[in-house]
């Protein structure tokens, strides 16, 4: 039975440059994916279908499945103008532009903009609330309140040390 030639067959996103040594008993074969990766594939794999790309048809898959388009919605006031051609790490970057008048945008992740961390384009930390004073801190002045207060607070630090030692 003559061998099966299959150099310039396409499989899928692969096509067939050579066949190189075998591996036991099994053909492999150089591809070239359409993305540029060359990668070696056994010619049971390559025909039966297993084979089809060199990993990047599985990442543009799961990319386009598990992302929520988040275009058009908006957080704050910034609105989501579209996908970014940027990543980070592995991650999805959205183009977004602010709409309180400095019209600047920004390329953000989703989980970002999904979980309300960023939601504007001002860079100032958020105002803390000042604490509310108690009444009996009203009543007594200021230095008073102040040494009851370290007192209080080293007697709790030393009786946790001395729980510590025992």
């Amino acid at each position: 039975m003559p061998r099966l030639d299959i150099i310039g067959h396409k499989y899928g996103r692969l096509t067939v440059i050579a066949e190189i040594e075998k591996t036991g008993k099994e053909r492999r074969f150089l591809c070239c994916c359409d993305c540029g990766n060359e990668i070696p594939a056994l010619m049971g794999s390559l025909r039966s279908g297993n084979t089809q790309s060199c990993g990047c048809f599985k990442s543009d898959r799961s990319s386009e499945t598990k992302t929520i388009d988040l275009t058009g919605k908006v957080f704050g006031t910034l609105e989501v103008i579209g996908r970014s051609e940027k990543k980070h790490d592995a991650l999805i970057l959205w183009a977004c532009k602010c709409n309180c008048g400095c019209e600047r945008t920004f390329d953000i992740l989703g989980q970002v903009l999904r979980l309300g961390l960023k939601n504007s384009c001002t860079r100032k930390k958020p105002t803390r609330k000042k604490a509310k004073l108690t009444d009996q801190a009203k009543f007594m002045n200021k230095k008073e309140y102040q040494r009851q207060y370290y007192l209080s607070v080293t007697k709790a630090k030393r009786k946790a040390m001395k729980e510590g030692r025992s």
